[in-house]
C-alpha cells in the first residue's frame, strides 16, 4: 500500500503534490537536505529527495520505526516494539538503539535533548 504526500506552500497555503510514496509511513521529518520518513512495514527509516519524493536511501532499523525527530547529526525514530530509540548518525552512517525503558509513543528534539513520551 502507498500514500500521498502533498507538500504545502507556506506562503500561499496552496498544496502541490509530490506523488505517492511506494510505502506505508508512519511519520516524516525533514533534516540534513532529505525529508526523512518512518516505514512500519518495511521496518526501516527511508530518506526522500525533498523536491520530488523520490527514495535516495534506505536503513533497516527493525520493527514498528514510528514517530521521527532530527538533531544533532541523526534522525531518531521511537521503535514501538523494542522499547528502545533508534538514533541514525547521518555523517557516520551508523545506527544505535537506546532503550528508554517502556515504549516510546513520540519524540521530540528540543534545546540539545530528545525528549520521549513513554508508555
Amino acid at each position: 500500500m502507498a500514500r500521498d504526500v502533498p507538500r504545502i506552500d507556506t506562503r500561499t497555503n496552496a498544496t502541490a503534490p509530490i506523488g505517492v510514496l511506494g510505502f506505508r509511513w508512519a511519520d516524516l521529518t525533514v533534516a540534513y537536505g532529505a525529508v526523512w520518513a518512518s516505514s512500519t512495514g518495511n521496518r526501516a527509516l527511508i530518506r526522500l529527495d525533498p523536491l520530488t519524493g523520490e527514495e535516495n536511501e534506505r536503513i533497516t532499523l527493525g520493527p514498528a520505526p514510528d514517530a521521527l525527530a532530527a538533531g544533532r547529526g541523526a534522525v531518531w525514530a521511537a521503535m514501538r516494539k523494542t522499547v528502545t530509540v533508534a538514533r541514525y548518525d547521518i555523517k557516520a552512517e551508523r545506527l544505535e538503539k537506546i532503550d528508554v525503558g517502556g515504549t516510546p509513543n513520540d519524540l521530540v528534539f528540543a534545546h540539545g535533548s530528545v525528549w520521549v513520551a513513554v508508555r
